[in-house]
């Protein structure tokens, strides 16, 4: 499979690249990770463990430096020294275990010395975060070798899973349903013939509550799951219930599940051949081949040895065999695809993302269509969101998940990649609502608030954590004092996202393509940016979750960003704003402007918005 999408327009979440002239080592090494340089990355952490004043900051650069070290590097001896430095009454040494379970089982298969670190790292997290993810890593490396020995067809005793099913449903009362949380359990779930805690993780994982409906695209699958899963026999089962089980998983998008499903190892017959179980098993095993095949082309696109051929010939070899599968007689990628689609709602892109060649695979779960207005204008936008994603490009790799693409627009479409977002509002909630939560988060913003200032002192517009961090905390207190009850309150900031990156903003570039037809990629950016604060009831969502992160990089978003805050700043200069302080860099200081003001200053930018007289 060739590329599939020439023309893409990419949204990028949480990013990382905080400007050319840092204040800092450890922000420099954050930079340099940005803008592909991991040697001088690893170089700049080394300096940041050893020389930066606050501790916490010294142990946090050794993570990320053992972090590159065994993931991109493969200096797996190297990674242990660098994790054996940090203390054990450090603030970081439950994340320091962690991570080191996380490369033993990554990297060496060694399932035993991962399992005793991270029960270690659970022994020693203090702090709400770190036992999460101390527990969620216990778990992982706890499922990885059962379901290994599964696709292998061993039939192993899943019964030490039982802790990891209680782990996991303990974390999701407690915390909510995050998508690591309710991906883990339903593993552990499956593995174990649970059927009741397979649907409960089915359903958390997509976010359907009691009352909530449930997108076109899943309605099936969850209507069998609901219908099987509350009485499941497992092995036990008959082939017809297990067939039909892995049937609704795959159109479900949980791939990997439905294979395990329709191939246990330990049922009590197995299932007979056919050409669609038969279809969903080969196409399983194919995307991990695919997956397996990005991350390492990934891995040496790091290193400066990455070669987009062996990519693309790889994913073309994968795509002929699915054909010969699907009983094409004479491979065309088009009809390939467009059986894939109809198939599995599968979705891919081998293009570029900043100057890199990479792929983005996964499969549609809402498809919808809807009119969007903005200053009397109006177009059509088609919505799709994708899950089971196979690959989400290199951004998200090389920032080990930290940061990643959100969507991209083509051919008059908006792809959503959903789990960049899915977790966002549950964390919000948690960073709020969650006293132990909120204290982190307010030391947090002290220490970030601090850097700001000697950040802003060397470059004063450029990415400002502190900044970041504060716009979040304002968001978050207006969303708890209207809904204080966390169902509540997680479904209208997911709503708010929502309207906020795909109607508003991804909806104002369908406008200017219908209108405006020779805009470039950053007027284009520019335009829908203003837009995502201007029209939406959640401006300060937008300005956090990215356009104040990212003002420095020479990438069609970095610079829109820029001339946003440029705009932004001189409209502060030019209109009261309470607590302003002109004679300090303004850029820090736009938290202090109210969301109608925000809105103002979007709005006094726009060319569209310049011409209504009467703002919707």
């Amino acid at each position: 499979m060739k590329t599939l999408v020439t023309a893409l327009l990419f949204t990028t979440l949480f990013v990382n690249c905080r400007g050319a002239a840092s204040s800092n080592a450890f922000d420099a090494a954050e930079d340099a990770i940005g803008n592909n340089k991991f040697e001088k990355a690893r170089e700049l952490y080394r300096q940041a463990a050893d020389k930066d004043p606050n501790r916490k900051q010294r142990d946090r650069a050794l993570l990320a430096l053992a972090n590159i070290e065994w993931r991109v590097f493969h200096e797996d001896a190297a990674a242990r020294t660098t994790l054996a430095r940090v203390a054990a009454d450090s603030s970081e040494y439950a994340n320091a275990l962690s991570e080191r379970a996380r490369m033993e089982s990554e990297r060496a298969a060694d399932f035993t010395t991962a399992q005793k670190f991270a029960h270690d790292a659970v022994a020693a997290a203090k702090k709400r975060d770190d036992r999460r993810r101390a527990l969620i890593t216990e778990a992982i490396v706890t499922i990885e070798p059962l379901l290994r020995a599964r696709r292998a067809k061993e039939c192993t005793d899943a019964t030490s899973l039982r802790t990891t099913v209680a782990s996991m449903r303990g974390l999701i009362e407690r915390d909510g349903p995050l998508l690591t949380l309710t991906g883990r359990l339903f593993d552990a779930a499956l593995l174990l013939d649970d059927g009741p805690s397979m649907l409960d993780a089915w359903r958390w994982y997509y976010g359907l509550a009691p009352g909530t409906p449930t997108t076109a695209l899943l309605a099936a699958p969850e209507a069998t799951l609901t219908r099987l899963l509350p009485a499941w026999r497992g092995a036990s089962a008959s082939t017809a219930e297990r067939r039909e089980l892995g049937l609704a998983l795959a159109a479900s998008r949980f791939f990997p599940q439905a294979a395990l499903i329709l191939t246990d190892p330990c049922a009590r017959e197995p299932l007979p051949h056919d050409s669609e179980v038969d279809t969903i098993v080969a196409y399983t095993e194919a995307l991990r081949r695919i997956h397996d095949t990005a991350n390492e082309y990934y891995r040496r696109v790091a290193l400066g040895k990455g070669d987009k051929g062996i990519l693309h010939g790889r994913v073309d070899e994968e795509g002929r065999a699915l054909a010969r599968w699907l009983g094409q007689r004479d491979y065309s990628q088009k009809a390939l695809m467009s059986e894939l689609q109809k198939r599995f709602g599968t979705v891919i892109t081998l293009g570029e993302t900043s100057n890199v060649s990479d792929i983005h695979l996964g499969h549609s779960v809402i498809d919808e269509q809807r009119s969007v207005e903005q200053y009397g204008r109006t177009a059509t936008l088609r919505f799709i969101a994708l899950d089971g994603i196979v690959s989400n490009g290199y951004h998200e790799w090389a920032f080990d998940g930290r940061s990643g693409d959100g969507g991209w627009a083509a051919d008059g479409t908006i792809y959503q990649v959903r789990p960049m977002y899915a977790d966002g509002p549950v964390r919000l909630w948690l960073s709020v609502a969650d006293r132990e939560s909120r204290a982190e988060e307010d030391q947090k913003i002290a220490e970030e608030t601090e850097r700001d200032v000697a950040r802003a002192a060397v470059q004063p517009i450029r990415g400002f954590r502190g900044l970041e961090l504060r716009m979040r905390r304002q968001d978050a207190e207006r969303l708890l004092a209207a809904y204080p009850q966390r169902d509540a309150f997680i479904a209208h900031a997911r709503d708010e996202k929502f309207a906020t990156s795909i109607w508003s903003h991804e909806g104002r570039h369908s406008i200017d393509h219908k209108y405006e037809k020779r805009l470039k990629s950053e007027e284009l950016e520019y335009r829908a940016k203003l837009s995502e604060v201007a029209l939406t009831p959640a401006p300060r969502n937008a300005l956090y979750g990215g356009i104040l992160a990212d003002v420095s990089s020479p990438t069609p978003h970095g610079r829109a960003n820029r001339r946003l805050v440029e705009g932004v700043t001189a409209w502060m200069r030019a209109n009261a704003v309470a607590g302003l302080d002109p004679a300090k860099p303004l850029m820090p200081q736009i938290d202090k402007l109210s969301d109608e003001q925000l809105r103002a200053a979007f709005r006094s930018l726009d060319p569209y918005a310049r011409n209504v007289t009467a703002i919707r």
